[in-house]
């Protein structure tokens, strides 16, 4: 069985987990949709980024892919983070 298989159901769980953080802060936020809609793309970014690295980078050895993986996962963190800074009283 190929690793990336074996973490499948982790990754999922995962991303589930997360998504399921995010939407629940993004109800929480109010009159701002850009910090709403960033919440909820970000972990998608973060798993598109993963499976990037995992299946596409990792089979192909690639190292332009390997580039294009750490920026999308890049993209996302970082979103992620500035949208955690944005919801008022997050970090008071």
């Amino acid at each position: 069985m190929p690793g990336p298989m074996v973490v499948l159901p982790f990754f999922i769980w995962s991303l589930v987990g997360n998504l399921y953080a995010a939407i629940n802060l993004a109800g929480h936020v109010d009159n701002n949709a850009l910090v709403s809609w960033g919440l909820i793309i970000a972990p998608l970014l973060n798993a598109a980024g993963g499976v990037l690295e995992a299946v596409v980078a990792e089979s192909t050895f690639n190292q332009w892919h390997h580039l294009a993986a750490v920026i999308v996962l890049l993209g996302g963190v970082s979103l992620q983070a500035w949208c955690l800074f944005q919801v008022p009283g997050l970090f008071v």
